[in-house]
């Protein structure tokens, strides 16, 4: 039976990427692509509504967030890629740091695997 929540998956990222195309069509902040930055945002909330909440899911969502924001701050040239990169990668340690954190569980894969050993 497939969990309520993975079926929001597609329909919520069609409605955000039709809103991208949107905004890029209206001309609103047209220097925006709108589609792109979106549909990051959408892949990243897409891990722990269709796979649950663990340290894998944690980390993604995290970091593709981060990706969509500074996505949009460097194409409304507020940053440059110079920054935009460096910010990923301090963002992406910070992330796997707090994935650490015994409160955010372990994948279920990760847990029946070390049973198996």
């Amino acid at each position: 039976m497939m969990n309520s929540k993975v079926g929001l998956v597609i329909p919520i990222a069609m409605i955000v990427i039709g809103l991208g195309a949107l905004l890029t069509a209206l001309k609103i902040a047209p220097q925006i692509d709108w589609v792109w930055t979106l549909s990051i945002a959408v892949a990243g909330l897409a891990f722990p509504l269709g796979l649950g909440f663990d340290k894998v899911t944690f980390v993604a969502c995290s970091v593709l967030l981060a990706i969509s924001v500074l996505s949009i701050l460097r194409q409304t040239v507020m940053i440059s890629l110079s920054i935009e990169i460096p910010t990923l990668v301090i963002w992406l340690g910070i992330v796997l740091l707090f994935s650490r954190l015994k409160a955010i569980p372990n994948p279920t894969w990760f847990d029946q695997s070390q049973e198996n050993q």
